[in-house]
């Protein structure tokens, strides 16, 4: 009687591990199933980056038609509403907007001129385009000017620089490089991203000076990148030594064709008397809504 319950004991371990096998099998080829249908799936920005959208509009900047945030404060999202626009977007046209003239889109199907509609009109859709001021939390330069890497490493992050007003717009000029200024800086620090929301969050500085964060960015996927500095004041972005985004304060976004690589980064800031906000967010080619560009991205050599 023992050697009986000992088989069919056996046995049934047998079962239960064949059936296992086989039941994890089933998921894990499910799971690659999903993963390559998630690839061959294109966003609307897949759509939109490939086209001749960008040409006239930008996603907040105002270029030659209206930016997609004012189209999508405009629109409410029904299905009546959706399928209009899409239609306008293949058939052209214009009278909506002013006198411009939305070129024709005849080979988008029907069903991604739909997907870049609903991608355009969640963009005032909070639960989804989630601002980054509102829910990232942001770094405070007294925090910054505490974090200081140890030397000959390479850390995380952008070396940031407080540089005071005598001298400052010699340097201002010149900063497409890290080079070293001629003017001491008043403080060094390292700051995990560029990310500043609100006056306090520039404490203890009280007076018109240059915020220059610098380093490098690391770009992992070949594609194109959506930029965005918000600024309160004057502040700029030099990327590989070009200056991607200037000191107007109406110039805010940039798209860039990347390949994968390294580049020198270069973020500027002059500092107002009171309401400053600096932050550096993107849209990589993975992600359709902004968010802060990530620390891990970031390095500097000390």
């Amino acid at each position: 009687m023992r050697k009986r319950l000992s088989g069919s004991g056996s046995r049934l371990l047998i079962f239960v591990f064949v059936i296992g096998t086989v039941c994890l099998s089933a998921c894990n080829q499910k799971e690659e199933k999903q993963e390559v249908s998630k690839k061959k799936t294109k966003s609307a920005l897949t759509f939109i980056r490939n086209d001749d959208c960008l040409n006239c509009h930008n996603i907040e900047d105002k270029s030659v038609g209206p930016t997609y945030v004012q189209i999508s404060q405009r629109y409410e999202a029904d299905f009546s509403t959706i399928s209009k626009l899409a239609n306008k977007i293949i058939e052209g046209g214009g009278g909506i907007w002013g006198s411009q003239q939305m070129s024709k889109h005849p080979f988008l199907e029907k069903k991604n001129a739909k997907k870049i509609v609903r991608w355009i009109l969640s963009l005032s859709d909070s639960t989804v385009n989630k601002d980054p001021l509102l829910h990232t939390p942001g770094l405070k330069l007294s925090e910054v000017f505490q974090n200081k890497p140890a030397a000959a490493r390479e850390a995380n992050g952008l070396k940031l620089s407080i540089y005071p007003s005598d001298g400052l717009e010699a340097h201002y000029v010149n900063a497409s490089t890290d080079k070293t200024s001629p003017v001491s800086p008043l403080h060094n620090g390292l700051a995990n991203v560029i990310h500043f929301t609100g006056q306090e969050a520039f404490e203890p500085l009280q007076e018109r000076v240059l915020l220059r964060a610098s380093g490098s960015i690391h770009i992992s996927e070949k594609g194109k990148y959506f930029f965005k500095l918000i600024k309160s004041g004057e502040g700029r972005v030099f990327m590989n030594g070009d200056k991607i985004i200037n000191e107007n304060k109406d110039d805010h976004e940039i798209a860039v064709d990347l390949k994968a690589g390294t580049y020198p980064i270069v973020v500027e800031y002059l500092l107002k008397p009171k309401d400053n906000t600096l932050s550096l967010q993107w849209i990589t080619p993975d992600d359709e809504y902004y968010s802060v560009v990530p620390e891990e991205v970031f390095s500097v050599k000390n």
